[in-house]
């Protein structure tokens, strides 16, 4: 949720991939005052096992770090 007086700018990163998972919403966009984003991935399976994917969300807050 943006609960700042600006409206902020994103970008999604998949900086460690793995085929069982799928970035579903858009790699970037823009979040305005007052409201909220979702991002969403699709996770299928094709074995039991345990599965890692590393994501990066960078805004453009003053001085942000990647989350």
């Amino acid at each position: 949720e943006n609960t700042s007086f600006v409206d902020f700018e994103y970008s999604i990163k998949v900086v460690t991939p793995h085929p069982d998972f799928t970035l579903i919403s858009d790699e970037q966009g823009s979040l305005p005052v007052g409201k909220t984003t979702v991002i969403n991935f699709s996770f299928t399976p094709k074995y039991q096992a345990t599965a890692e994917s590393m994501i990066e969300l960078q805004i453009s807050e003053f001085n942000s770090a990647p989350k």
